[in-house]
């Protein structure tokens, strides 16, 4: 019986990474540079990639409601630090709701990969924009 578990287990995490790597290859799609940080990521594991690969956009996913406090730590930490301002926060998942990303202060929820790329998409042309006006 034990082994079974670990055999959904397994699965339920084949299914995440699945999902994950059908958005990612959304986005490389429509034209952005994706950086895959892989699951479970902690979050000095976040920052130190905002700061190598200075990204416009981070996207968080939680396929499991354990993991969506998580997420919330993520921005609360990058506002500790002063650098929440210059990422487009964007979050994804099952569990998650419009208001739950509200909640923990991300800039938008994306329903499925479609989404995320249209919200991309949209945060860029408005940080773009608002980037011209300031010039």
């Amino acid at each position: 019986f034990h082994h079974h578990a670990d055999q959904v287990l397994a699965d339920i995490v084949n299914i995440a990474l699945d999902r994950a790597d059908d958005h990612l290859a959304h986005l490389r799609c429509a034209g952005f540079e994706v950086v895959d940080l892989g699951i479970n990521i902690d979050v000095d594991t976040y920052l130190k990639a905002l700061e190598e690969h200075e990204p416009d956009i981070l996207g968080m996913s939680a396929l499991l409601t354990t993991t969506m406090p998580y997420m919330k730590v993520v921005i609360d930490t990058m506002v500790e630090k002063g650098i929440r301002g210059d990422y487009i926060v964007l979050v994804g998942g099952a569990p998650l709701n419009e208001a739950f990303a509200e909640n923990i202060g991300a800039d938008a929820y994306c329903r499925d990969a479609a989404v995320a790329v249209d919200t991309a998409k949209d945060w860029m042309s408005r940080r773009q924009g608002s980037a011209l006006a300031a010039t």
